[in-house]
Formats: C-alpha cells, sequence, structure tokens
C-alpha cells in the first residue's frame, strides 16, 4: 500500500511542516528551500554568494527551470523573518533580478506575504510561502519520512546542511 495524506491528516501534517521550517535557523531554512526546490523539479540549483545569512535574507539561491529543450534562469530569495514579507523585498528582488539578468525570480518564506507583495509580483515573481513549501513537500516526499500509512516529517531533514 503506497502511503498517503488525506484530509485531516493533510492539514495537521502541513501545520507541522511549517511550525518546523518557521524554526529554523537561517542556514537551514534555505538548505531547506534548495532540496524542496529541487524536489519540485528545479535544476541547477545552488547557493551565490556566500552564506549571508541575517535575520531577513537567510540567502540567495541561483536555479533553473526546464523549459523544453531549454532553462530558464530564476533568482530565489529566501527570507527568514517573523513579519509577512512586504512589497518593497519583492522591488529589491526585482532589481537584483535586472543586475543578475533574470526575467524570473522567487521569493521563498517559512512565513507569509502581506497583501500588497503579491500585486507587485506580477507575473516575474513566484512568492511562496509557509504553506506553499509545505505542500511542495508533501507532494515530493521531500523531507519527509514513509509510514506504512502516511508520513511524518523526517527529523534529518531538518537539522542537517545539506548546501552548504
Amino acid at each position: 500500500m503506497t502511503p498517503s495524506v488525506r484530509g485531516g491528516a493533510n492539514a495537521r501534517l502541513t501545520n507541522d511542516i511549517v511550525a518546523r521550517l518557521a524554526s529554523l535557523r537561517p542556514e537551514k531554512l534555505v538548505d531547506a528551500v534548495c532540496a524542496i526546490l529541487v524536489g519540485a523539479g528545479y535544476v541547477d540549483v545552488r547557493l551565490t554568494g556566500g552564506r549571508r545569512a541575517t535575520r531577513s535574507i537567510g540567502g540567495e539561491i541561483r536555479a533553473a527551470v526546464k523549459a523544453g529543450p531549454t532553462a530558464v534562469p530564476i533568482l530565489v530569495v529566501v527570507k527568514v523573518q517573523a513579519d509577512p514579507v512586504s512589497r518593497r523585498a519583492v522591488d529589491e528582488l526585482r532589481g537584483r533580478m535586472a543586475a543578475a539578468g533574470h526575467c524570473r525570480g522567487v521569493i521563498a518564506t517559512a512565513g507569509t506575504f502581506r497583501p500588497g507583495a503579491a500585486d507587485a509580483a506580477g507575473d516575474a515573481i513566484d512568492l511562496i510561502d509557509g504553506k506553499s513549501l509545505a505542500e511542495m513537500m508533501i507532494a515530493s516526499g521531500v523531507g519527509l519520512r514513509r509510514l506504512p500509512t502516511s508520513f511524518e516529517p523526517d527529523e534529518t531533514f531538518f537539522s542537517v546542511n545539506r548546501w552548504s
């Protein structure tokens, strides 16, 4: 029997993962986001600019998304902060994308986004909040341990640096 996550169990697992992601130190959250991106099908995932883990910027990641025979480069910024991510962060990423020559970007956070952030993001920037990160983990099985009929968070995933 293949394990699955349904209904209330899915909500509990999602909430558990979000809480675990939110409690990670900045460098561990960046590691988790790298692994989640790989699980979601991103390619050429790598940390750039050194490990600049701070309270607001966990790190910068370069990745790509396959689009037919080519790969579209993407600049990913991991935000580590208790407050919802604002429109300013989106504007800052847009400037960094232009400087790097990227047309696509992602802001990932274990938290949430302010309403104005989604408006500012438009089509060029994807916003991935804690719940979406958890859903990506559940969909790909990244960071989860299989039980006979379900999944649970894998403690090793939340404690080991993979990308440093």
